[in-house]
């Protein structure tokens, strides 16, 4: 199987700036040696020179990531917007959070005063990022079930993306007209 890694950039430690989970690739592989394991750094992480040494099966741009996410069989990835894309592709995912950080898990409950309403973000199993001894039965179980998350995986490609109505061409079409006056 092929399984996408897909963080964050490492962040500074601030209250509203969180750490991600870069540093976790070189455990993520090893976690996972039956599978294929892309990691796909988020743009701005600045990982060349930091990831050299590290036993990573393939160094994939990152201006290729919706390739990589049209031809992985699961995405693991922490607070990335790459989620609402696995999701809107219906990929199986796997949250990697940080727990030792008492804030992080706010990241996937979005303010209460937005569209999402509040609802946490549950489109796949989580693990801890500082334990990750329950990554590789998390990733197997949702390979072997793919369709397990399935329903909420529709919910925030919907709500987060809003493109699954069969309307796309259409809103385009409206929104040209509105800018233009047409």
């Amino acid at each position: 199987p092929i399984v996408l890694f897909a963080p964050t950039y490492i962040r500074e430690r601030s209250t509203d700036q969180l750490p991600g989970t870069t540093d976790k690739a070189k455990e993520v592989v090893a976690a996972l040696p039956e599978c294929n394991v892309l990691f796909l750094p988020h743009q701005m992480c600045d990982y060349r020179d930091y990831f050299k040494d590290y036993p990573l099966r393939i160094d994939p741009e990152y201006d290729r990531k919706h390739e990589y996410l049209l031809g992985c069989d699961l995405l693991i990835s922490d607070n990335s917007s790459m989620i609402f894309e696995a999701a809107l592709l219906d990929r199986p995912i796997v949250l990697l959070n940080r727990t030792e950080y008492p804030t992080y898990l706010n990241v996937w409950k979005v303010r209460e005063n937005d569209a999402f309403g509040g609802d946490l973000v549950d489109v796949g199993d989580f693990v801890d990022a500082s334990d990750l001894t329950n990554l590789q039965q998390a990733v197997l179980q949702n390979l072997a079930n793919p369709g397990r998350w399935r329903e909420r995986r529709a919910y925030w490609a919907e709500k987060a993306l809003g493109y699954c109505d069969g309307r796309s061409t259409e809103k385009i079409v409206d929104k040209i007209e509105e800018v233009i006056g047409g």
